[in-house]
């Protein structure tokens, strides 16, 4: 199984590499890609947010570099892609066996109030 983590914070991730995934990442099992979105930014600060189109709080993430950075990570796969967001479902044990059956996941991780979805 292979699983890209698409984050502006990796070191945040940096258990993923210890215990149980590292086990599994050095029997074969699971291949674990964490992706820095601010590799994709704009700008010489590689931003990759911005403030909502039309005002409201906090900051929401650019649609460009995301979508750049998924082009990179698809190429020529078809993964199957979560956005991870307090608004979402929750997870739950029954999600993450069907989940556990797919050979590529692409997990986006926010830190932000949402996706620009202009």
């Amino acid at each position: 199984m292979k699983i890209d983590i698409i984050t502006t914070f990796p070191e945040m991730f940096a258990p993923l590499y210890t215990s149980i995934p590292a086990r599994a990442q050095k029997k074969g099992l699971l291949n674990l890609n964490l992706v820095d979105l601010r590799d994709y930014g704009k700008g010489r600060h590689r931003q990759t947010d911005d403030i909502p189109y039309g005002g409201g709080c906090g900051m929401v993430m650019q649609p460009e570099p995301l979508g750049t950075a998924l082009d990179a990570l698809k190429e020529g796969h078809s993964p199957y892609i979560i956005y991870m967001s307090p608004q979402g479902t929750p997870l739950k044990q029954a999600k993450v066996e069907e989940l556990s059956q797919k050979e590529h996941l692409i997990m986006i991780c926010g830190h932000y109030e949402g996706i620009d979805e202009r």
